[in-house]
C-alpha cells in the first residue's frame, strides 16, 4: 500500500510552520470481535522500538488494559493517535520512505 505524506501545520511560538510527516491511516480490530474496526492515524517512526496506541481506542474496541497509565497523547497533537514501531509494525512490514512523497508498505 502507499500512503502520501501528510502536510502538517502547527504554530510554535505563534508562527505558522509546515511540515510532511509520515503519518499513515491503519486499522485496529479486537480479535476477539473483528466485527468492529477503527481506523486512526498513526506515525511511522522507524527510530521508535514499540508500537503504541492511544487507550481510547482499545476501549472503545472493548480492549481491556491491565498495564499502564491512563492517559493519551499530549494535547499539542491531537491528530496523532499512535506510534507506529518496531515492535507490532516494521516487524511485519517491509516499509519504504520516500520523503516528501510516499510511504509504501508491503507484507514480508
Amino acid at each position: 500500500m502507499e500512503f502520501p505524506y501528510l502536510k502538517v501545520v502547527d504554530f510554535p511560538k505563534h508562527q505558522k510552520r509546515e511540515r510532511f510527516l509520515p503519518w499513515i491511516r491503519f486499522g485496529i480490530f479486537n480479535p476477539k470481535n473483528k466485527s468492529k474496526i477503527l481506523y486512526p492515524v498513526g506515525l511511522v517512526d522507524s527510530g521508535s522500538d514499540i508500537t503504541i496506541i492511544d487507550h481510547e481506542f482499545a476501549k472503545e474496541l472493548g480492549i481491556e488494559i491491565k498495564k499502564g497509565p491512563n492517559e493519551s497523547f499530549p494535547l499539542t497533537m491531537p491528530q496523532q493517535t499512535a506510534i507506529l514501531g518496531t515492535i507490532g509494525f516494521f516487524r511485519h512490514f517491509k516499509v519504504t520512505f520516500d520523503y516528501p512523497r510516499r510511504i509504501l508498505v508491503e507484507s514480508k
